[in-house]
């Protein structure tokens, strides 16, 4: 056509514009140029439908990073003061409660499940705690994070006696209620990852 792209509107000032076509520079009746000072905004190149559907697209968008951002920022100030990275600094309980993942990542040792059970060792022979309740999913024949916690625990010096495992904390807020509902715990210590322990 010979003209820039943004000179062009993609509707025709003297009738209604057929979805799909576009006329060349020859037909002067349907074409309206405008200069590159004054280009074509994307709301023009877009029909009614379309623009509502991008207004609510952006409109949920927003509302979406507002609502995880509050969220966030809830949990932070919620927990603030009660998560640990020092195992002296934890304060006395009967119980804890070591929440489960996969013991391997890949065929490799998996680091996050080595280092709760470590913290879990260390609060049970620091005498922080007197048993440790270890809670995940075995809903695989294959796949038994309570048993292989138990395991790991003993291995790094934790007698069996002092072990309890909940088999049905498939996720968090199970783990969660479970420890209240069905193991009578009004407070305990949860052991977990960094990333994970403020919204447990």
């Amino acid at each position: 056509l010979g003209l820039r792209y943004e000179t062009l509107l993609c509707h025709d000032v003297s009738k209604p514009a057929i979805p799909g076509t576009l006329k060349t520079s020859r037909d002067k009746s349907v074409l309206d140029l405008r200069n590159k000072h004054n280009p074509v905004s994307v709301g023009e190149c877009m029909g009614p439908k379309r623009r509502r559907a991008a207004k609510i697209f952006i409109t949920f968008t927003l509302l979406s990073v507002v609502a995880a951002v509050g969220c966030n920022w809830t949990v932070g100030r919620a927990s603030a003061g009660r998560v640990y990275t020092d195992e002296h600094a934890v304060p006395r309980e009967r119980v804890a409660v070591v929440l489960g993942t996969a013991p391997t990542y890949n065929n490799a040792p998996n680091l996050y499940f080595t280092g709760r059970m470590v913290a879990a060792a260390k609060l049970y022979k620091s005498g922080k705690v007197q048993k440790l309740l270890v809670s995940g999913t075995n809903d695989r024949a294959d796949y038994d994070e309570p048993t292989a916690m138990k395991l790991a625990l003993i291995d790094l010096g934790v007698p069996e006696s002092a072990i309890v495992a909940d088999y049905a904390g498939r996720r968090t807020l199970d783990t969660v209620v479970r420890a209240k509902k069905v193991f009578g715990l009004d407070r305990c210590i949860f052991v977990t990852d960094d990333f994970h322990m403020a919204r447990t």
